[in-house]
């Protein structure tokens, strides 16, 4: 009999009988779930960021430029630097107003943006099929702002910006736009706080706004950068993420204390190995004390607790990273989650798993597996060995 044949059968017998341990598969159980529900936390929370983060770019763009009033002689200069690094950007003005369809008033965001139509379709908001031609005078609102308003395409509305006031007849200025497209991004609250107008909308209504922002189509390279700031030292640069900071990190903290919570199960199983085979060193006291005097030395000794944890960690950690991407692929292709979570919000994001998020699963679960046996490898190495075999008697 080799060695890992007489490992075997010395870690699957319990005590001094030849009935079968079945305990030792509670921890490999253990592991198994507990990599299942961390693969599937980072495929939901990768998917689930990718979805987000790829919306909240477009709709905020990836970079800006905010030019407050007293700097906007630099206007002309700034274009043309743009110009020259053949960076695509679009004038913008936002502004807090109210919607109107007569009846009802909604505040929300209005955005002014010139070449509207081309900016809708690079952020993906605009629908071909909706109107075929574009006018000055039309509205881009959220499906969700849009139906508080009641509102259907080609409906009037009414736009009031309260901010710029006249002080002398005390009436806000005004506008009659007409409903052009919906979007819905479902992300947050924009479906029913934002609004586009076209830039000429923008500029006859807000006479007062204080900022100008250009949004560019892509961030800026460092070098690019760097030049910019070194050109214009008093303009604001801004990226989408400097907006989006908080939730960003907010984000990546629940994704962290998901996985833990799937790390803490394959913990749990690790603890659950150590109890389990510091118990078996305690039944087998005698079997030791006999191995010992036979001539195995302390470290072959030990050597049969840390194979038991290694492959139960090797084991767990493939069955259940195996599971979860198994998972992950029905999911993919039959989409059984929109199923089970018919009102679920995440079953709208897809299952993302890098190879990189596979191997740490795997790894991370192999050495907390791993740690759970040192201590019984040590105590059984300890034993002395005529003691172990009086221990018997």
């Amino acid at each position: 009999m080799n060695f890992y044949s007489f490992v075997y059968k010395f870690i699957s017998r319990k005590g001094n009988s030849s009935r079968f341990n079945w305990t030792m598969m509670f921890p490999l159980i253990g592991v198994v779930i507990g990599c299942i529900l961390v693969t599937l936390t980072f495929a939901i929370m990768d998917g689930m960021e990718k979805k987000i983060f790829t919306t909240l770019r477009e709709f905020s763009s990836p970079a800006k430029i905010i030019i407050n009033k007293s700097n906007k002689n630099q206007l002309t200069n700034i274009e043309e630097f743009l110009e020259q690094n053949q960076i695509e950007y679009y004038k913008s003005i936002e502004r807090n107003g109210i919607l109107s369809n007569g009846q009802e008033y909604r505040f929300a965001k209005i955005r002014a943006v010139d070449k509207l139509e081309k900016y809708l379709k690079s952020i993906n908001l605009k629908n071909d099929n909706t109107i075929s031609e574009y006018k000055e005078s039309y509205a881009i609102l959220g499906n969700a702002l849009a139906m508080r308003l009641n509102l259907e395409i080609y409906d009037e509305i009414k736009l009031i910006s309260p901010l710029d006031i006249n002080l002398i007849t005390g009436i806000p200025p005004y506008k009659t736009v007409y409903l052009y497209d919906t979007f819905g991004l479902n992300i947050l609250d924009y479906d029913i706080n934002y609004a586009f107008v076209s830039y000429k909308t923008g500029t006859e209504m807000f006479k007062y706004s204080i900022n100008e922002t250009l949004l560019l189509n892509e961030e800026f390279e460092i070098s690019v950068l760097n030049n910019f700031k070194r050109e214009f030292p008093n303009i604001e640069y801004q990226t989408w993420k400097d907006k989006q900071q908080k939730l960003i990190s907010a984000m990546k903290l629940e994704k962290l204390a998901y996985s833990t919570f799937g790390f803490l199960i394959v913990f749990i199983a690790g603890f659950n190995l150590l109890s389990m085979m510091s118990l078996s060193v305690m039944q087998k006291i005698s079997q030791i004390g006999i191995l010992k005097t036979i001539g195995y030395s302390n470290k072959r000794i030990s050597k049969i607790f840390i194979i038991q944890s290694f492959v139960t960690g090797i084991l767990g950690g493939l069955l259940g990273v195996g599971a979860g991407v198994v998972l992950i692929k029905l999911e993919t292709k039959y989409r059984f989650l929109k199923v089970i979570f018919d009102t679920f919000p995440l079953k709208e994001f897809p299952l993302i798993l890098s190879y990189e998020k596979i191997v740490m699963v795997f790894l991370v679960s192999v050495m907390l597996i791993l740690i759970s046996g040192i201590y019984p490898a040590y105590k059984s190495a300890k034993l002395n060995p005529i003691k172990s075999i009086d221990y018997i008697k």
